[in-house]
């Protein structure tokens, strides 16, 4: 049979994800099976271009496949900085009117991926440490872990604000077992 093609958009160091598959890397849209997207490199989204939207737009209409490998829209740098992340583009694959699996935090086969490398460790042992309620809070949650919100990143702002912790609990419908604002304090 036929070895299924698809087109990568991320790091070239993440290009990795499917070694050791039968699957292969093509740069032409119209050979792929499938739409891989694992992470972005910083400035992506600001210089993406035309030609990238050409491809999205192809693709929806061929009906492709988008696999996103880190739901992320956006992470928040330790230097303060946003970075946009693999999510970003496939909210906007959807948004096209394209089909997009995700894959990472917050569904649960990522989860029950670890578990089975850590060999099942009780659940009441584990700890997810995160910054955004839409994957790590509720990824935890629905896998019913303890979690950890770090306040200072991806929802810093909503959570300086008073009353921006219940705003956030209510919005999401998740609470973090525990939160801090920071590990540097």
């Amino acid at each position: 049979p036929d070895k299924k093609k698809y087109f990568y958009i991320g790091y070239d160091k993440d290009m990795d994800i499917l070694e050791g598959t039968d699957f292969i890397k093509t740069d032409n849209i119209d050979e792929a099976d499938f739409i891989l997207c694992a992470d972005l490199e910083e400035g992506f989204v600001d210089g993406m271009s035309l030609n990238l939207e050409a491809n999205l737009a192809k693709a929806v209409t061929r009906g492709l496949d988008f696999l996103c490998a880190n739901p992320d829209i956006y992470i928040v740098k330790q230097s303060g900085g946003m970075q946009y992340c693999a999510g970003y583009i496939g909210r906007h694959y959807d948004e096209l009117g394209g089909n997009v699996l995700y894959f990472g935090k917050p569904y649960s086969a990522g989860y029950e991926a670890c578990m089975n490398i850590f060999d099942s460790p009780n659940k009441s042992q584990i700890l997810a440490i995160g910054d955004n309620f839409h994957t790590d809070i509720k990824g935890a949650s629905n896998f019913g872990i303890d979690s950890l919100l770090v306040q200072v990143g991806v929802h810093r702002d909503v959570l300086a604000r008073p009353g921006g912790l219940h705003a956030l609990t209510s919005e999401y419908k998740v609470h973090p077992t525990f939160h801090i604002y920071s590990f540097g304090d």
